[in-house]
């Protein structure tokens, strides 16, 4: 559990350095960006250190990407 605040304190720490520069300077596309990047990575970190399952992106990949690729090798059988 300590593990995992840890974490969540990084990810603050890092959001308040980054946070002020990107509002100084207007960036707010790419204060999204960093923003979401920082909480998916935030999540990931907690939930490997708890030793709970982390999805894996080539398995939505997959699922997305398999009928279409189904479809595709139909038409040239």
């Amino acid at each position: 559990m300590l593990k995992a605040a840890s974490i969540i304190v990084a990810g603050i720490i890092i959001a308040c350095i980054e946070t002020p520069m990107l509002l100084k300077n207007k960036l707010i596309k790419e204060l999204w960006a960093f923003s979401l990047l920082l909480i998916v990575g935030v999540m990931l970190g907690v939930l490997q250190t708890l030793h709970l399952p982390v999805p894996n992106p080539t398995e939505i990949i997959t699922i997305i990407f398999k009928p279409i690729s189904n479809e595709i090798l139909s038409i040239f059988k």
